[in-house]
């Protein structure tokens, strides 16, 4: 029996002896064309994209061929030919992207057709070595400018082969910048921001060799979620000690988005205590002490309600004791005869007497002086004519109630005549 095949490119026929030995014979096959490579091997090393070798028809006659190749990163061009000896360049050329750092080979395939269907397979090595080198700095960085009130979001163009990146941030452009986060996508959300406080944002794309430059620079920051201080409260200046007093304000907006949230407030009574947060502009205190003190109010928002106001300015309260009515008024009676004088007992903690006088004891009284002694003489008097008297005692929280009415009256004028004698 024999076997027929094909060593490096020549034919080799077995024969079987009838000892069950094998003997090759390689008879010479002669086809007049054949084909001639000018190399065995291309080397592109790390950088080299393209390279030319030469096939031609070495032999006699003409010699059709074809070209191809076993790798998606190897190119060849033309991919067939026709040679009567002249030499076809076929170039080779390789693309490196997505391929990572390693060294590559692959056979370029010629393939002569002689006749009768005879095709002989020559090859040529190719090799290439992907440097490790680092990803090209992102670009398109853009940090949001108060689109959100918890954060600032941070996006970049993706860059190709990028295992990760780092994003880095700073409270100024120039400032130091110190690396927040390592994401895998290009975009990130800072929540640990301040609102209104500006930031500075940069990024490098980093792969198995290592990180880039950085991208560009931008700023951001979240929109500033405030709450407006309140208006002074408004409300009485004193006060008796256990009096209910009523305090008003209003003038505080939360500054969140186009529309706001709704405020709440708090009065500070300055004796250790404040009013519950409530949506009223209104709240009520009574003191148990007497003493000066300084009412203020505070806002917040609704929603967020860590978002406080600044304290309002301060309404001044006085808290104190009425005084008593006077006692022991005394008006004279003809006593003089251009007016009436009144005296009435001293009452503790007063600043002022009101004196009120009227025509009759049932009559309108109205107010004639204030004074801070104990007495008064009223000139304003007609002679022989009746006056009514009352007071009150008044100090910084108020004024007593009347005193008990006395009257008194101017005597009328006296004519003395004198005769001589």
């Amino acid at each position: 029996g024999a076997i027929v095949g094909n060593e490096d490119g020549n034919p080799l026929i077995v024969l079987r002896a009838g000892d069950g030995h094998l003997y090759p014979v390689r008879p010479k096959l002669v086809l007049g064309a054949e084909l001639c490579k000018s190399t065995d091997s291309l080397n592109f090393g790390t950088t080299t994209t393209k390279k030319t070798f030469e096939v031609w028809n070495c032999g006699g006659g003409t010699l059709d061929f074809t070209v191809g190749d076993n790798r998606g990163w190897i190119e060849v061009n033309p991919v067939s030919g026709t040679s009567r000896g002249e030499h076809e360049p076929i170039t080779v050329t390789v693309d490196r992207t997505g391929l990572v750092p390693n060294h590559y080979t692959g056979t370029v395939t010629i393939t002569a057709h002689h006749p009768n269907n005879v095709r002989i397979y020559h090859y040529v090595t190719v090799e290439l070595d992907v440097g490790c080198a680092p990803s090209p700095p992102p670009a398109g960085l853009s940090a949001t400018d108060g689109a959100h009130t918890e954060m600032v979001r941070i996006t970049w163009n993706a860059v190709p082969g990028t295992a990760y990146y780092e994003v880095y941030r700073a409270n100024s452009q120039y400032g130091d910048y110190y690396r927040i986060k390592e994401p895998v996508t290009s975009s990130y959300d800072n929540y640990d921001v301040t609102p209104g406080q500006t930031y500075w944002y940069k990024v490098k794309a980093c792969n198995a060799c290592g990180c880039s430059g950085f991208s560009n620079v931008d700023s951001g920051y979240a929109q500033a979620h405030t709450v407006s201080t309140p208006d002074m409260p408004t409300g009485p200046a004193t006060g008796e000690v256990d009096q209910t007093l009523a305090f008003s304000t209003s003038g505080a907006t939360c500054t969140l988005g186009p529309l706001g949230h709704t405020v709440q407030y708090s009065f500070d009574w300055d004796d250790g205590t404040r009013s519950d947060w409530n949506a009223s502009t209104t709240a009520s205190h009574a003191y148990s002490t007497h003493g000066v003190y300084h009412v203020r109010v505070q806002a917040r928002c609704s929603v967020d309600t860590l978002i406080l106001s600044e304290w309002s300015y301060t309404k001044t309260v006085k808290i104190g004791v009425l005084p008593g009515a006077p006692a022991g008024v005394d008006a004279t009676d003809g006593t003089y005869s251009n007016k009436v004088r009144i005296t009435w007992n001293a009452v503790n903690d007063v600043t002022r007497y009101e004196l009120y006088r009227a025509t009759s004891q049932v009559g309108t009284y109205s107010k004639i002086e204030e004074t801070g002694s104990t007495s008064y003489d009223d000139y304003d008097v007609t002679p022989g004519d009746t006056y009514w008297y009352e007071l009150k005692a008044c100090n910084d929280i108020g004024c007593s109630d009347f005193s008990g009415p006395d009257s008194g009256f101017a005597s009328e004028h006296l004519l003395k005549f004198v005769t001589d004698v």
